[in-house]
């Protein structure tokens, strides 16, 4: 029986077949590449429900034996125990469970999305803020600039995470648009945050909200005419 076995979780994707013990932080040491043979074909079960294991991008994900020990993904782990997982790439460490951290449990880019309006968002690479900040990748509304329809996207958290932290701003493209945009986040149906709006002349604006207990996050942008972007935008435990 699974529950009997040593389980050790494994990243998948991080590197090829890359084990790493199911210890909280482990020590810096160099990753090494190996191959394998292992058994495939193990279901998972927590509480008699079988869970399907699935990576971020939602392609299927397997659990294996390798010489006699079962090996199961971290992200099909953290979801069975309701707890966030987070990946450390200077530390080499995967912790799961609560972390202090300065780095984001998962970025809103990498969240699986609940439920969304008739407008989605959208993930573009290399955006510039009317200041001239650059980032490497933003979060927008998708749909014509005159629109005036909704976007909104809701994420369930299950009260995985504490905090919300980011940037809204305007594209160095659009900066002396006359319309607007506002960034909207609801937790549980309930408005726990709208930044100021967003247009010409407004610099970008740093927002931290609270999601303490928050099952279901849903975040909109709303308004219309010039590009709006949330960037740099976590979650964090």
């Amino acid at each position: 029986m699974l529950k009997k076995q040593k389980i050790m979780y494994f990243i998948a994707g991080m590197v090829a077949m890359a084990i790493f013990s199911a210890t909280v932080a482990p020590a810096v040491a160099d990753m090494v590449q190996k191959q394998i043979t292992v058994a495939t074909g193990v279901n998972i079960y927590v509480d008699d429900v079988k869970l399907n294991p699935v990576d971020s991008s939602g392609r299927p994900l397997e659990a294996f034996i390798y010489n006699g020990t079962t090996y199961l993904p971290l992200r099909a782990v953290s979801e069975a125990m309701n707890k966030p997982v987070f990946w450390d790439g200077k530390t080499r460490s995967v912790y799961l469970g609560k972390h202090d951290s300065s780095e984001p449990a998962v970025l809103l880019k990498d969240l699986d999305y609940f439920n969304s309006g008739d407008y989605k968002f959208q993930f573009e690479n290399n955006v510039k803020d009317n200041l001239g900040n650059e980032y490497s990748y933003g979060i927008s509304k998708y749909g014509a600039l005159s629109s005036y329809a909704e976007c909104w996207q809701s994420y369930l958290i299950n009260g995985r995470y504490s905090r919300m932290k980011g940037k809204f701003v305007l594209d160095y493209d659009t900066r002396s648009t006359s319309d607007e945009s506002r960034l909207r986040v609801y937790g549980d149906g309930r408005l726990i945050y709208e930044s100021p709006n967003m247009t010409a002349g407004v610099h970008p604006v740093d927002f931290d909200v609270d999601l303490t207990g928050v099952l279901e996050l849903k975040v909109e942008i709303a308004g219309s005419g010039g590009i709006t972007y949330l960037v740099n935008t976590g979650l964090y435990q």
